[in-house]
């Protein structure tokens, strides 16, 4: 019998006699060499693909070994698409999109990663930016989702630093 071309996104292997579907991190879309190609460094393609694509921000590709691949999860992102998973700096998410490691939305400034969450709103009674938050000091108050803490109005201490 007559040779048989595969077709994208098969392949074959030099003397094989079977078309084989073209698997996760491997690129197959020539028609006329009917082979497949391996994805270079910190590109991925999925099974039966004809193109390898960048690794994501929030993806960890390995080209070395074909089946590791995944993206990492909330609150978590690769570093110039290294390897493995990093947590996200502290003021920063990656809940919205999956695709990019944002800084927190405003009224949202402090960050909470330990339990996965992303960013939340600043607790009443401290004052948050960049990541980081610190309790509003004797005769200051925050009601939450503040910068700065204000000053108790004349006559009053705010015990709570919650409200006056």
């Amino acid at each position: 019998t007559d040779p048989t071309m595969c077709t994208s996104p098969y392949y074959s292997n030099y003397g094989a006699s079977v078309c084989i579907y073209c698997e996760r991190n491997y690129m197959c879309p020539d028609v006329y060499y009917s082979h497949r190609r391996a994805c270079s460094n910190l590109y991925f393609s999925n099974p039966g693909s004809l193109t390898c694509f960048p690794c994501p921000e929030t993806m960890w590709c390995n080209p070395v070994s074909p089946s590791s691949q995944g993206f990492c999860g909330t609150g978590f992102y690769t570093q110039n698409n290294n390897f493995y998973c990093n947590p996200a700096p502290a003021g920063y998410t990656n809940a919205a999109s999956y695709l990019t490691v944002q800084l927190c939305p405003a009224g949202s400034p402090y960050s909470n990663f330990k339990d996965g969450i992303g960013c939340t709103n600043c607790p009443a009674g401290f004052a948050c930016s960049a990541g980081s938050n610190s309790m509003c000091s004797l005769g200051y108050y925050s009601p939450g989702s503040q910068s700065t803490c204000s000053a108790c109005p004349s006559g009053s201490i705010c015990p709570d630093r919650k409200s006056t």
